[in-house]
């Protein structure tokens, strides 16, 4: 839902636990909505939480697809694992896309809990 050509902010993440990395983090913004963003390089955490705070942008929607892959050179190289799960997500508000997520996490560092209600027909 992003015309093409439009510029758009790439934010690349390293995310660590027990000051070991864990998962590799690449977040697509549609620049106007973050325009300088460069400008606070390391100076958040919570991604979500900063876009909210810092631009106005809300979330109220995320739709995940979640694979397994065998990890590339470099993402071996940083994560020092070889299988990962990739979470592509994307985040809206009000049925408008936020953000397009790329994460790639160590598989045994993740863990996901579904909930199902009623079925489909």
């Amino acid at each position: 839902e992003i015309p093409e050509g439009t510029s758009v902010a790439r934010i690349q993440r390293l995310q660590l636990a027990d000051e070991e990395p864990v998962t590799l983090m690449e977040n697509y913004i549609e620049y106007a909505k973050v325009p300088d963003i460069e400008a606070y390089e390391n100076q958040f955490v919570a991604l979500y939480q900063f876009l909210e705070e810092k631009f106005g942008l809300q979330i109220d929607e995320t739709r995940d697809r979640i694979s397994a892959k065998s990890a590339t050179f470099m993402e071996a190289q940083v994560l020092k694992k070889d299988a990962l799960l990739v979470v592509h997500r994307v985040t809206y508000w009000q049925n408008r896309p936020v953000s397009i997520d790329h994460v790639r996490i160590i598989g045994s560092k993740y863990e996901v809990e579904i909930s199902g209600k009623g079925r489909s027909k």
